[in-house]
């Protein structure tokens, strides 16, 4: 596993990852977190594909989001995680949906992926390492 710390600005801008994870909660709105940096910087995009009702942020969703943005075409995968816990930060409870991302990326031809441990509350780099072991994370804030 290859990990570096950079800003999802400078992963999403040179590329460094073929695509990002970012996680969504039920209630959480206005989005935060990474989704909310990338969601920014894409205009509006994940906001309006919640808002069509395609996400909902409930625990287990995950929902691939390809977008064109400046002529070149990003690639999301929306998680959702519930409810945010009693203190108000995310954690995700059920890492299937993780393993099943694993097995999109790789029939998509997709090798490296950004990700902020922030987003995924509960799990840590060594088990995101092991998760999506042969896909390089790039570890974002």
């Amino acid at each position: 596993m290859t990990t570096t710390a950079l800003t999802p600005e400078n992963v999403l801008l040179d590329r460094q990852a073929d695509c990002f994870l970012v996680s969504l909660a039920e209630t959480e709105r206005p989005l935060k977190g990474l989704a909310a940096r990338l969601d920014w910087r894409f205009r509006g995009a994940i906001s309006s594909f919640i808002r069509s009702g395609a996400i909902t942020g409930q625990e287990g969703e995950l929902i691939y989001l390809p977008i064109t943005h400046q002529k070149e075409l990003f690639h999301l995968f929306l998680l959702g995680i519930g409810e945010l816990n009693k203190t108000g930060q995310r954690q995700v409870k059920d890492t299937e949906p993780l393993k099943k991302l694993k097995a999109n990326l790789k029939s998509l031809g997709l090798k490296s992926l950004g990700v902020s441990i922030t987003d995924l509350g509960g799990l840590n780099e060594s088990q995101l390492g092991k998760i999506f072991e042969g896909v390089s994370l790039c570890l974002v804030p």
